[in-house]
This record gives structure tokens, sequence and C-alpha cells, in this order.
């Protein structure tokens, strides 16, 4: 994604793709001519941080974390120990709730 290269933008979905001639659209399936140049409305510098493709990392990561402690909470409820690890030891627990606080969406 850079300020330089052409963009195309669907005027039925929204679907913003780099120029491709004749190609149609692949989320509606419109046909190529409802295709139009598009230019990003984003900085230069923005478009840089983008390119870091840091969604994923920072909140999908946080998103299982959450939902694995969570399973973990439950899971010592019912058993004292997994795979000879003592999950009832309360040390183990706080850990985990320490990082999620570290990894939490700001």
């Amino acid at each position: 994604m850079t300020k330089d290269t052409a963009y195309q933008i669907c005027r039925l979905c929204g679907y913003i793709r780099e120029f491709h001639e004749g190609i149609g659209c692949p989320a509606c399936a419109a046909p190529a001519t409802t295709f139009i140049p598009y230019q990003h409305k984003a900085s230069t510098t923005r478009l840089k941080f983008l390119e870091l493709e840091l969604h994923p990392v920072t909140v999908h990561f946080t998103v299982s974390y959450t939902i694995s402690l969570t399973l973990l909470f439950l899971l010592q409820l019912m058993t004292p120990s997994l795979l000879g690890i003592n999950i009832r030891n309360r040390d183990l627990l706080d850990f985990f709730v320490l990082l999620l606080t570290i990894f939490k969406e700001r």
C-alpha cells in the first residue's frame, strides 16, 4: 500500500484493490466496469504503519489469550493437575492475569 500505486474501488460494495484491467470484483462478483479510480486518504506515514500488519497480532492474540485464560480458570476448578502440572497453584493463574494486563487492547 503506497501513495504511488494506483487503486480502484468497487462502486457497489466498496472493495478496494490495486488497479487491474478487466477483472471483476472478487467480493461481490460485479463486472469490471463498476470499478472507479480511488485515492487513499491516509498519509504516507499511516500507510507505512498499515503495511506492518499489526492488527492480527494486537487484536487476535489478545482475544485468543483471554479465551485461553478463561478456559484455564474453568479447568482448574475441575481438576487439580493437567499433564502433571499443578494448575490449582494460584501463582500460575496470577501470572497469566498479569500477562493479560500487559497485552490488553488500549
